[in-house]
């Protein structure tokens, strides 16, 4: 609705007048107006899914050989120092707790790489980037398996030196123990190699120091012969787990490997104790079962394994099915409840976790 005041006259419209040629006016200003796409953030996250962080970069490098890692990481480095932007290198981000995750900064993923054996000195030379698994794969067919490993093969080689990861084989201690040398990129792109005798300040800080010290490219670490262990299993009360854990390492030379679990059922709390030793097969066979992923069984490997001592959402009456079907171990005569028990009598390999890859 108009109205006309005179000289001074006004234009007088009504609200829905308004809003409709407010809107049109809008839709003009941007007729023929390229609209700019929306810039895609890169979020990573570790193995814990708990981490979700904006990375400005995310690079993979796959399968290369060293030199050519080397170079890689250098130019990373580079481009990173330039952009003022701060750099992580990892495998498989099992290391939790955001340290993995370079806010804002260059993720370098490492996936695989070279590795050479050295059987007379007992060592293997592998590229930081390879997993357990690939580690595994070269050294069993020639009858060897890593001294010390995480419980699962998954985890990146490198890494486990990063955080100084321990496994069951309780004779050798942690897996820093067991690697003789590492080479490593600096900040300032130098290569450099470390050892206990060479750069052994650096060698001790790289060790169990996170990467804050460089990136590593590859290490020199010891093997051990395959052996077939045998199991034993005993259930105790928990306050009697940490002496009687001692005394066996202590006290036992054919020790090879040990490992214990309480229990965190909801019911059982902390009230029940499990430990595990392994010692070699008196009579070996001449030839080892081929190492081989337990594929569509890994589910059942899960259940058995937590419900080593009470897990509440293991299906009802797991232990007792498991117990029916004959899957016990002895322990000095005695017969106890089915606590993980070995696909077979004994079960295969010193570091025998590498058997049991899908398990934790």
């Amino acid at each position: 609705m108009r109205q006309s005041f005179g000289r001074n006259a006004v234009l007088m419209t009504t609200r829905r007048d308004f809003l409709r040629l407010s809107a049109t006016g809008v839709a003009m200003s941007f007729w023929g107006t390229t609209r700019a796409p929306a810039a895609q953030r890169i979020i990573l996250n570790d193995a814990s899914r708990l981490s979700p962080t904006p990375v400005s970069r995310h690079v993979t490098i796959s399968r290369a050989a060293t030199d050519d890692l080397v170079a890689r990481i250098r130019a990373e480095l580079k481009e990173a120092v330039a952009e003022h932007r701060p750099v992580a290198a990892s495998v498989a981000r099992h290391s939790m707790g955001g340290q993995s995750l370079p806010r804002d900064g260059t993720a370098i993923s490492l996936d695989g790489g070279p590795l050479e054996m050295d059987t007379a000195a007992r060592t293997y030379r592998t590229s930081a980037a390879n997993r357990w698994w690939d580690v595994i794969r070269i050294l069993d067919p020639r009858g060897f398996s890593p001294a010390v490993m995480q419980s699962n093969s998954d985890f990146g080689v490198g890494s486990t030196f990063c955080v100084n990861a321990h496994g069951w084989p309780v004779p050798h201690g942690p897996f820093g123990s067991t690697v003789k040398a590492i080479r490593m990129v600096l900040a300032d792109g130098t290569l450099v190699q470390c050892s206990r005798s060479e750069n052994a300040e650096l060698f001790s800080l790289a060790m169990g120091g996170y990467g804050l010290f460089g990136i590593i490219v590859d290490l020199d670490v010891e093997m051990t012969p395959n052996l077939l262990l045998e199991p034993r299993f005993e259930r105790m009360a928990p306050e009697k787990f940490a002496d009687h854990f001692v005394h066996a390492i202590d006290t036992d030379a054919s020790l090879a490997m040990a490992y214990g679990r309480m229990s965190v059922s909801r019911k059982n709390f902390f009230d029940d104790a499990l430990m595990v030793t392994y010692r070699p097969l008196m009579h070996q066979p001449e030839t080892l079962p081929a190492v081989a992923s337990a594929g569509k069984m890994t589910g059942l490997q899960n259940d058995i394994y937590r419900a080593q001592t009470g897990w509440e959402i293991a299906a009802p009456g797991f232990e007792e099915n498991c117990s029916r079907s004959g899957a016990r171990a002895g322990n000095g005569g005695k017969v106890e409840q089915p606590l993980r028990p070995p696909p077979s009598p004994a079960m295969p390999s010193p570091a025998v976790h590498q058997r049991d890859t899908d398990a934790d």
